[in-house]
């Protein structure tokens, strides 16, 4: 039954809350810091086409109704569990003679990093020599990830992307959404993209130009 107000240009009502007492979020001094006051998820994204613009720090909801595809953008199949949770398929390209590896990537736009891949989901996928574990502050407490400098590069359709600096995490350390997938995205890899995530028809749309900017 909760109602709210974004900036006056939008209202929703009858939506549900989950509160999070504040002495359980991993790092409430950087959550402080930052102004968090809360998440917003699928009740916004089941409604309405998203788009996000990282570098102008704004969010544009279309009706799906009106929502026409610009030209320009990689349209993706996106599949949605029960719980709203996100994931795309990609293929995870490995060396020269190497044929790529078929990923199910979950996407999480309030990810502060580019690309987490979990040991364990795929034989192929190992730690680079020389990654570093350090403890990651996230909603739900803190986690450690094993933070490596090999690049790697993903396929999204025919969009390729560099990921310079992913991390890893073990299975017993990451949440299990939607059952079995091999990593998870967020913002630092889709910003450059303009992503457009589009619940309601099953797609997400990433520019195939990358802007420096976003």
């Amino acid at each position: 039954g909760v109602e709210i107000n974004f900036d006056g240009q939008l209202s929703l009502a009858g939506l549900s809350v989950v509160v999070i007492p504040h002495a359980t979020l991993g790092c409430p001094e950087r959550f402080d810091a930052a102004g968090f006051d809360g998440v917003i998820g699928s009740d916004l994204m089941i409604r309405f086409v998203v788009q996000i613009y990282v570098a102008m720090r704004r969010v544009r909801m279309h009706e799906p109704a009106a929502f026409a595809v610009p030209a320009g953008w990689e349209t993706l199949p996106l599949e949605v569990d029960r719980g709203g949770h996100m994931f795309v398929g990609a293929q995870l390209l490995a060396d020269a003679g190497v044929p790529p590896l078929p990923v199910r990537l979950h996407v999480d736009t309030g990810k502060a990093g580019a690309l987490t891949l979990r040991l364990g989901s795929h034989p192929a996928i190992i730690v680079p020599a020389g990654a570093q574990r350090r403890e990651t502050c996230f909603v739900s407490g803190r986690r450690p990830l094993l933070h490596a400098d090999q690049a790697l590069q993903l396929r999204f359709g025919s969009l390729g992307v560099r990921v310079e600096q992913p991390t890893y995490a073990e299975l017993a350390d990451q949440a299990v959404r939607g059952g079995t997938h091999h990593g998870t995205i967020g913002m630092p890899l889709l910003a450059p993209h303009g992503p457009i995530v589009d619940v309601p028809g099953r797609r997400l749309l990433l520019r195939r130009e990358a802007s420096a900017t976003a």
